[in-house]
């Protein structure tokens, strides 16, 4: 199976310890918070979103990529 054809929606793995889900547009906080320390980025080459506008619209390319099948 070709791997465009594997997801027809984002799956969602759960264990008693653990959610591993789609990444959603109210995670964007959270997400912003995480990847703004430098400690976290600082061997990565990537410096983390700006500010909470661009966290967001990280979330909303994802999603649009995913309809797409990119």
């Amino acid at each position: 199976m070709p791997f465009k054809d594997a997801f027809i929606t984002f799956p969602k793995l759960e264990t008693e310890r653990f959610i591993l889900r789609e990444l959603r547009s109210d995670d964007a906080k959270e997400y912003y918070t995480y990847f703004s320390d430098h400690e976290v980025t600082k061997y990565w080459g990537y410096e983390g979103p700006k500010n909470m506008e661009t966290a967001a619209k990280t979330f909303t390319r994802f999603q649009k990529h995913l309809i797409e099948k990119k």
